[in-house]
């Protein structure tokens, strides 16, 4: 899991997203991972994900791929 977030943050960085504010959500939630079950992971990155969509950081397009990469499911938006 924690070397999918890893390829997620060069993905960020290569679509030319590179704010803090991305990398910081991206490694607090590599630091957390080891300690969720992976449904409580699942709801986290929603989370984090949803804060970015807010934060207009992320349109909910590139927000739904990057969900089904890390988690192989679909996020509705």
């Amino acid at each position: 899991m924690k070397e999918l977030i890893k390829q997620a943050l060069v993905k960020i960085e290569g679509l030319g997203f590179g704010q803090q504010i991305i990398f910081d959500e991206f490694d607090e939630l590599r630091d957390d991972i080891p300690h969720l079950s992976k449904k409580s992971f699942g709801q986290l990155l929603k989370s984090k994900l949803g804060d970015l969509v807010t934060a207009k950081a992320f349109d909910k397009a590139l927000v739904s791929e990057i969900f089904k990469e890390l988690t192989s499911q679909v996020l509705p938006f």
